[in-house]
C-alpha cells in the first residue's frame, strides 16, 4: 500500500500519541475514581438522625497514585514497590458529615467535639469487622483518620483488611458499631464480584 505525504505524516503522530494513552481495559484516575463515585454497589450511604455515613469502595491502585503523585519518582520500578504494597489489602474510605460539614464539629460542644476527635482517632478500629454470607468475621487490619482540620465536608477514615481472609467470600458485609455519634449500628454490604470487576489504573494519566 502506498502512503502519501499526508498520511505518512498522521501515521507519525499516532505513534507518537499512543505510548502516553491508555493502556487497553485500563482508565485514568479521574475515570476510575467517577465510575467508583457512580456505582451502588461501590459507593454507598446511609442517613440516620441528620448524620451521613458513607462506605466508599478505594481500590489499591489510588492509593499507589496517590504515592506516585506526591513524589518526583514514577518510574515502573517504583510503581512495582507501590503495587506490592498494596495489593494484598482490600480498602474502603467511612465518611461522617451532617450538614456537609465533618460530623464531630456538628456536636454541640468542644468536649464532645473533643471526645469524638479521640475515638475516631485512636479507638474506632475497636467498633469495625466485617461478615461473610456463611457469618464468618473478619477482623479490621489496620484503619487511618484523616485529619480534615475543619476544611472537610466530612470526616475519613481509610480502613484496611487482608484481602486473602476474603477468598472463600461472595460477600463482604462491613458492619460498624456504634461509637457514640447515636447512630447505632450500621451495614454496609459489597459482592467481591463487583470489587474485582472494576477496570484497572492506567499509571501514564494520574493527574
Amino acid at each position: 500500500m502506498k502512503i502519501t505525504g499526508n498520511k505518512f505524516t498522521w501515521f507519525i503522530l499516532l505513534a507518537m500519541i499512543l505510548p502516553g494513552s491508555c493502556s487497553p481495559g485500563k482508565v485514568s484516575r479521574k475515570k476510575l475514581i467517577s465510575i467508583i463515585e457512580h456505582d451502588p454497589g461501590l459507593n454507598q450511604t446511609r442517613e440516620i438522625n441528620g448524620i451521613k455515613v458513607q462506605a466508599r469502595y478505594c481500590p489499591y491502585q489510588l492509593l499507589v497514585c496517590q504515592e506516585l503523585l506526591a513524589g518526583n519518582n514514577r518510574d515502573s520500578a517504583r510503581v512495582s514497590v507501590l503495587e506490592k504494597k498494596y495489593s494484598g489489602q482490600y480498602y474502603f474510605r467511612l465518611y461522617f458529615s451532617k450538614n456537609d460539614k465533618e460530623v464531630i464539629r456538628q456536636l454541640g460542644s468542644y468536649d464532645q467535639y473533643s471526645n469524638m476527635l479521640q475515638v475516631f482517632a485512636f479507638r474506632l478500629g475497636t467498633y469495625i469487622n466485617t461478615t461473610t454470607e456463611k457469618n464468618d468475621t473478619l477482623p479490621l487490619r489496620d484503619y487511618a483518620f484523616e485529619q480534615g482540620y475543619g476544611m472537610s465536608n466530612a470526616n475519613t477514615t481509610l480502613l484496611v483488611f487482608k484481602k486473602s481472609d476474603f477468598d472463600n467470600a461472595g460477600v463482604i458485609n462491613l458492619n460498624i458499631g456504634e461509637f457514640g455519634l447515636g447512630i447505632g449500628n450500621v451495614r454496609f454490604t459489597f459482592r467481591q464480584q463487583d470489587l474485582k470487576g472494576i477496570p484497572s489504573l492506567s499509571y501514564r494519566q494520574l493527574d
